[in-house]
């Protein structure tokens, strides 16, 4: 854990040489080459910062590890959406999301427990030009009221108890649950960041009786980072479930559906389907997947929320991955073996989705391996194992 001590002295003139210096060394080398520990340490997470928070490495900021770990992507941060006059950031730690609320917001609020990250978070936010975020150290539970009204509430509660991870919001810092309805008469909006592990249909048992609440799953490069649970208190009585995709390059996409029970089509596979999709995660983990293809890509067929997408013509704009369909098979395992050595698909790409037999069972039962010789995806349609013969598209 790092100190208050630590902290001034990284602000010191001797410790910025000493990371100018060894900023794109061998952490443990520089070590071993008598480089105080806390310089090490500071570079090493700042090396990390240059993927996922570049801002911070640019600046130069002081990272503590485990706010490092527990912060929001630059990209995830900046993927949240709203403005106004004024925010309260319950939950600072690092401060990238409070960071990108400063440029959206009048005046930012970040509140943080630990004196530690609150020294840290005041001299980032200096090096970063922030100067409408005020920090401030305390309880949350006590200083969201001192704070007054807000156009947004935003809380990323700590995960973390004795050590151990926990999920349920009652366990986490602060208990939202129990905060909020001291936080519905405070704010127009609360925003809540959840694990991606949390099921989606809890936030609205939870918190479906404040006004409208919007459940978000953001994805990066089809990994769901976290799930944002968005409530209007005073807002019209609405569920709606959407998500959050970032590509590669930093673009994002908004998804919103209105949260409805939505009819499973019965098909059968045949070969009128040329192509075969895999929506971003984000879509299965907010259970949207029939929604997307209902209201996006009507032509286009699925059999179950965790399925694939497939269409007799190549989709455009599919959220996910497409593929063309070259051979199809049915999951006979010796049968199909045999008919995939006669194809020459023995070393190939094992793709699987909502298919319930192991990676590691499939290799051995169809005898491949890893290889170029094409790409085989497995999947259950309509009931039925199939392995496709696929290329992406």
């Amino acid at each position: 854990m790092m100190t208050l001590e630590e902290v001034e002295y990284l602000q010191s003139a001797e410790a910025v040489r000493w990371i100018e210096r060894y900023l794109t060394a061998d952490p443990l080398k520089a070590a071993l080459s008598g480089v105080p520990a806390v310089i090490c340490t500071q570079i090493k997470y700042l090396q990390r910062c240059r993927k996922k928070l570049p801002v911070f490495y640019e600046k130069r900021c002081i990272v503590p590890p485990l706010a490092f770990e527990q912060s929001s992507g630059w990209a995830a941060a900046g993927a949240k959406s709203y403005a106004g006059k004024r925010c309260v950031d319950m939950t600072c730690g690092l401060g990238a999301d409070a960071l990108h609320f400063s440029r959206s917001f009048d005046r930012v609020i970040a509140i943080e427990k630990d004196p530690v990250l609150c020294a840290a978070a005041r001299y980032n936010f200096s090096r970063l030009g922030a100067d409408n975020i005020t920090v401030l150290c305390g309880d949350a539970s006590v200083l969201v009221e001192q704070a007054g009204p807000a156009d947004l509430v935003y809380a990323d509660p700590a995960r973390r108890k004795e050590g151990r991870k926990v999920f349920l919001f009652e366990d986490c810092s602060p208990d939202i649950g129990a905060l909020m309805p001291r936080l519905a008469v405070l704010a127009a909006r609360v925003v809540v960041k959840a694990s991606p592990l949390f099921d989606a249909d809890e936030a609205f048992r939870r918190f479906g009786s404040y006004g409208r609440i919007t459940v978000k799953a953001v994805s990066s490069q089809n990994e769901c980072k976290e799930l944002l649970i968005d409530i209007e208190p005073e807002g019209k009585r609405e569920e709606t479930v959407g998500n959050v995709l970032i590509d590669r390059n930093g673009h994002v996409r908004y998804y919103e559906f209105v949260r409805e029970k939505v009819a499973v089509p019965r098909i059968e596979f045949s070969e009128r389907y040329g192509y075969a999709g895999i929506a971003d995660v984000a879509f299965y983990k907010s259970r949207t997947f029939l929604h997307l293809m209902r209201e996006r890509f009507p032509d286009g067929m699925t059999t179950d929320e965790a399925g694939i997408a497939l269409w007799p013509e190549c989709p455009v704009g599919f959220p996910g991955r497409v593929f063309r369909i070259k051979k199809r098979f049915g999951y006979k395992p010796k049968e199909t073996a045999r008919c995939l050595k006669n194809a020459g698909l023995n070393r190939v790409v094992l793709l699987k989705h909502a298919f319930p037999v192991p990676a590691e069972r499939i290799r051995k039962e169809l005898k491949i391996s890893e290889g170029t010789e094409g790409i085989l995806l497995c999947t259950e349609i309509a009931g039925k194992k199939m392995v496709l013969e696929v290329e992406d598209i």
